[in-house]
């Protein structure tokens, strides 16, 4: 990518990279994560290579990890599930643009 000047590392990860959701700490990973892509974000700019991410409210829609947290967990504790096509155009739109590091997705 970068002798091409062109591309983009992306990632999905949940929200709680951003916003501590205690019920769930155990995928708290995500802060070091997006803490690496952030600072992958800013070493590659002006290289034509984007890093970004999207951050995630919801357990994915018909997915098997979002069917395992609903079927596991109080639903009236958990943000609504997400449409994987919704996520997959606010991933689009984040890689066209490149006018961001990051976006949220859901409420």
């Amino acid at each position: 990518m970068l002798e091409r000047g062109d591309g983009a590392v992306l990632f999905g990860l949940p929200v709680n990279a951003s916003m501590p959701a205690p019920p769930f700490g155990n995928i708290g990973t995500a802060a070091a994560a997006r803490h690496y892509l952030h600072t992958l974000h800013a070493d590659l700019a002006g290289t034509g290579v984007d890093a970004g991410l999207l951050q995630i409210t919801g357990p994915v829609g018909d997915s098997d990890a979002g069917n395992y947290v609903l079927e596991n967990y109080d639903p009236a504790l958990l943000p609504e599930p997400q449409n994987p096509d919704d996520l997959a155009d606010a991933m689009w739109d984040l890689y066209l643009k490149r006018d961001r590091f990051d976006q949220v997705v859901g409420a």
